[in-house]
C-alpha cells in the first residue's frame, strides 16, 4: 500500500511539473506577443528622421520577426542538444 501511495504521490508531482510548464510556456508566449504588438504600433505611428516619414510596411516587420524567432528556436534547440531523431522516426511512419 505504501508503494502505491509513493508511486501516485510522484504521478501528482509530475503532473504539476506539466502544469507548470505549460503555464510557463503560455505566459511567454502571451507576453512576446504583446511586447510585439506595442512595438510595432510604435514603429508605425512615429515618424523617423528629419523627413518625418513613417514606416509603411508592416509585413516587413512581421517577416523581420518571424526570422528573429527561428533564429531563437534554433539557437534554444542547439543549446539543450534535443534530439531529433524520433520525429524522424514518426516522419518515416506516417506515409
Amino acid at each position: 500500500m505504501a508503494e502505491l501511495d509513493s508511486v501516485n504521490e510522484a504521478k501528482v508531482k509530475e503532473e504539476k511539473k506539466k502544469l507548470w510548464k505549460a503555464v510557463f510556456a503560455i505566459s511567454g508566449i502571451m507576453i512576446t506577443l504583446v511586447i510585439f504588438r506595442s512595438l510595432q504600433e510604435k514603429i508605425m505611428r512615429v515618424p523617423y528622421e528629419l523627413k518625418k516619414e513613417y514606416f509603411k510596411h508592416s509585413l516587413f516587420l512581421v517577416f523581420c520577426n518571424r526570422l528573429t524567432t527561428s533564429a531563437v528556436s534554433a539557437g534554444a534547440l542547439l543549446v539543450t542538444t534535443l534530439s531529433c531523431s524520433y520525429i524522424y522516426s514518426y516522419y518515416l511512419n506516417a506515409f
